[in-house]
This record gives structure tokens, C-alpha cells and sequence, in this order.
């Protein structure tokens, strides 16, 4: 029913590592297998439950027994969000995810107003990304917007996303990453969102492609991601060694590390979502770009990669290892039911769901009733760039208090003079501790004294210190 459809979806969890990231090696060869060879069973259980996989394996074999055009229509059936989209105005269904993954991580659009514009990257979208992405940012108004959809696998148009199509490689990849970094100027995109699909493929060569895609991922916030960004990837397998070892590179070279597969995705389907968040841009793009060529020159062959670099090191990292296996065992279940589901509807069993009800309440619950209703009274002015004093002060970090402070140093390494000022006393202390020096009357001590010295002006400001000092005893 839709009481048990659409339930308060838990807060997603986190993974917090202090961990170095591992280095891929440079000598990939030792690690060439035959698509053959089997992953052990004791690598699969590290970071997933067998009967789980047994049970999944099972019910997909019963379920492809029937009928294309008849499996078709059963999942359909047996998935209450199928309605969602229909329901919103938007131009895309990918807009319905995004707004479901905005709702379980509210610091997925988080903005840098040290930086001007607010610059966003997707891999493979079929536009849904660009136009939820480009609503939230307009409805704010704040900075300035721009946005790029690489390898786009469906023709849309979304105002200030440019769609780059070009034949998908990684080749074009390295050129087209070039040609965004030179247009923002700097590494300075706060969201990249990968959601490449892969066409009909049997599970191992849909596992090759999946790796290559996070790779492709990592390699683009290595060159284009600003300290602070969000990485996003879709993909559907996260129990096979060689994907454990790139996903544990995510969760060290982000603060924060999640795993989810949100409502909006088919219950049925082996569909997940990997999000890292707050970029801590300490990641050399140079490995992944090997890699990433590695694992594009392995697609049109009988080999793959089972492994990118020693696999103990991720085993031997037990908060890494329960979380993953957490995760995994709780999609599986959720897949599982999905299935028995679709299973049931193809043997003839009635289900009942009130999708418009579903559909109803997961409006309400992600926030696009309201953001409807702000799109049909329009309370704040398009984006537009907004020119900001400090903007190539400090870069990559939160807006600083600025109250007081005369001028701030500039700590960019690429942007900052070979030869820095030392910075004022005043503007090393804390804002709370020249509350007091900021209240003085400069101008009326400054009246009438054109002529004097600056000697006398100083002397007359020390002797209002001492007496405010005096005062506050």
C-alpha cells in the first residue's frame, strides 16, 4: 500500500575517513585477468552477504523466463514511483532523482561565494540533472551560473548548459576537460554528477564499464572539482574488488562518503548512487588518467582489471569495510523485495498500489510542491554574476567573517605573489576581540586635525583605549 510505499527515508549515513588515499600503481600488468576467472567468493563476502547475491542471481533467472514486452510491464506494475514524474512539471525524468538526492543531502548544492559563478559538470544525463540543478541555483540568485553536460545520452536544452557531444571516449573526455578548465579559469566546480547508463550487457561487461566511469569521475574532479565539491556517480555494482578499491579512493579524498539507492530509483533494479562531499582537492589527476586509459583499452578485450592496487589495504580498513557491507546488504533487500514483487505480478498475483497517493506524498516529502509554487510566482530576480570584492582572496572555503578587517592576504598558492604583506595586527585578531577598538569615533577624532601629526592622532587614540580599558574594570 502507499503507507508502506513511501516511509520516512532514514538520514543517509556517512563515512568520515581519516585515511591517505591508497596510490594507484603505476604497473597495472600483474593485475590483468581473463573475464573467465572467477572473483573468490571469500573477496565478494568481505563487502557483501552471498545468500543475498544467491537470492538476486535466482530471482532474475525466473523473472527473464517471460516475455520481454510482459517483464516490462510488470515492473512497471510493481514500482510505486512510476508516477512521480508525471506528476511534477518538469522537462526530465532525472530532475525527480535529483530532487530525492537533494532532499536526503542538503549540502549537495552547496555554493562557494568566494567564487562568482556556480559551476557544475554531468557525464551521460539525459537532461534531468541540468534542470534540477539550474532551478535550485536561479531560486537563490546569488552567483552566477554555468553548466556543462558532457556526452549528453539524449538531446535536451537547459538555459546556461552547454551540451558537449562528442563520441565517447576518453580521449574526448581529457580534450573536452581541458576546454571547461580553461573556461572557469581555474579549478572551480562545485558539483559533478556521472550518470553514464550502460546499454544491454552481460554483468561482466556491464562491471568494466562501471569501472570506467567512476574512474573517468575521479579523474574530472581531480583537474576541474573546487576544495569543497560535490562528486555524484550512479552506478549498479559495489561488492566487486576491483570497484570496491576505486570507491574506497572516493571516501579518502572526500570528507564525508555515502551510499544510497533513493526511492526514486526502481526498487527492482541493481541501481545505487555513490556521493562524496566537501572535495578536499589533494587528489594529482595524472594516475587516474593512466587508469582511466588502462580501463577503456580492456572494453573491446576478454581481460579486466582485478585489482588497481594491493586489496588489503582496503580490507585491513574495518570502518570502511562494515560500512560498505551495511549498505550493500541493506539495497540488496530492498532489490530482493522489488523482484518478489515483479515475480508475483508475472504468476498472476494482484497488487494494489495507490501510485497517485505515492506520488502525492513523495512531492511534499522532496520539497517540489513548494519549488512548483515558486516557479509559478517568481519572487527573486534570474542568476546573474555578481562581482565580489574578495573573490580572489581566499578561495575554496566558506565566507569569512570580514567585519574589521582592513585587507585580507592572499593564501592561494596559484594566485598569490611570490612576496606577501605581513598582515595587520588588526586583522589577525578575532572579530569579538576589536569589538571594542571598532567603536572608537574616528571621525570626530579625525576633525580639525588635518594639520596635526600623525604622532598626536596616535597619542590621542591610545589615551581612548586606556580609559575605555578603565571603564570596562
Amino acid at each position: 500500500n502507499s503507507e508502506e510505499a513511501v516511509p520516512t527515508h532514514p538520514e543517509p549515513k556517512f563515512l568520515k575517513l581519516k585515511t591517505a588515499p591508497p596510490a594507484v600503481e603505476s604497473d597495472l600488468s600483474k593485475y590483468f585477468s581473463r573475464l573467465e576467472t572467477q572473483t573468490s567468493t571469500q573477496d565478494l563476502n568481505f563487502f557483501s552477504t552471498k545468500y543475498r547475491r544467491e537470492k538476486i542471481v535466482s530471482l532474475l533467472l525466473q523473472t527473464n523466463q517471460f516475455e520481454k514486452q510482459q517483464l516490462q510491464e510488470a515492473k512497471s506494475k510493481a514500482n510505486p514511483y512510476s508516477l512521480v514524474y508525471e506528476c511534477t512539471k518538469f522537462q526530465h525524468p532525472g530532475a525527480v532523482v535529483m530532487a530525492n538526492l537533494h532532499n536526503l543531502y542538503k549540502e549537495l548544492f552547496r555554493q562557494n561565494y568566494m567564487i562568482d559563478t556556480y559551476y557544475f559538470l554531468t557525464i551521460g544525463e539525459k537532461g534531468g540533472v541540468s534542470e534540477y540543478t539550474t532551478q535550485v541555483q536561479q531560486q537563490e540568485a546569488l552567483v552566477g551560473l554555468q553548466g556543462w553536460a558532457v556526452f549528453p545520452s539524449a538531446e535536451f536544452e537547459v538555459d546556461n548548459v552547454t551540451s558537449l557531444e562528442e563520441t565517447h571516449n576518453f580521449e574526448k573526455l581529457e580534450e573536452l576537460a581541458d576546454q571547461i578548465y580553461c573556461e572557469m579559469g581555474d579549478s572551480n566546480a562545485m558539483l559533478i554528477v556521472c550518470d553514464l547508463g550502460t546499454e544491454k550487457a552481460n554483468f561482466t561487461q556491464k562491471e568494466k564499464k562501471a569501472k570506467t566511469k567512476i574512474c573517468s569521475s575521479l579523474y574530472l574532479a581531480s583537474k576541474l572539482m573546487a576544495k569543497g565539491g560535490n562528486l555524484v556517480i550512479k552506478t549498479s555494482n559495489t561488492w566487486q574488488p576491483s570497484t570496491i578499491e576505486l570507491l574506497y579512493l572516493v571516501a579518502t579524498n572526500f570528507e564525508e562518503f555515502s551510499v544510497v539507492k533513493p526511492f526514486s530509483a526502481s526498487p527492482h533494479s541493481f541501481s545505487r548512487f555513490i556521493v562524496g562531499l566537501d572535495f578536499k582537492a589533494e587528489m594529482a589527476e595524472e594516475p587516474f588518467k593512466e587508469l582511466c586509459k588502462t580501463l577503456e583499452s580492456q572494453l573491446v578485450n576478454n581481460q579486466d582489471l582485478s585489482h588497481i592496487y594491493d586489496f588489503s589495504k582496503v580490507t585491513k580498513d574495518h570502518l570502511f569495510q562494515n560500512f560498505m557491507r551495511e549498505h550493500n546488504d541493506v539495497i540488496a533487500e530492498t532489490q530482493i523485495e522489488g523482484l518478489q514483487t515483479v515475480l508475483s505480478i508475472l504468476q498472476g498475483s494482484e497488487v494494489s498500489i495507490n501510485k497517485k497517493e505515492v506520488a502525492d506524498r513523495c512531492l511534499m516529502h522532496w520539497g517540489l510542491k513548494e519549488m512548483e509554487h515558486k516557479q509559478e510566482t517568481p519572487t527573486k530576480l534570474p542568476a546573474k554574476r555578481v562581482n565580489r570584492p574578495f573573490e580572489n582572496s581566499i578561495r575554496h572555503e566558506k565566507i569569512p567573517d570580514l567585519s574589521g578587517v582592513s585587507h585580507i592576504i592572499n593564501r592561494n598558492p596559484k594566485t598569490a605573489p611570490k612576496t606577501q604583506t605581513e598582515l595587520p595586527s588588526l586583522a589577525r585578531k578575532k572579530p569579538e576581540e576589536i569589538t571594542k577598538l571598532r567603536t572608537i569615533d574616528l571621525q570626530s577624532s579625525i576633525q580639525g586635525s588635518t594639520e596635526r601629526s600623525k604622532e598626536e592622532l596616535m597619542k590621542k587614540f591610545e589615551r581612548q583605549i586606556k580609559k575605555q580599558g578603565k571603564k570596562k574594570k
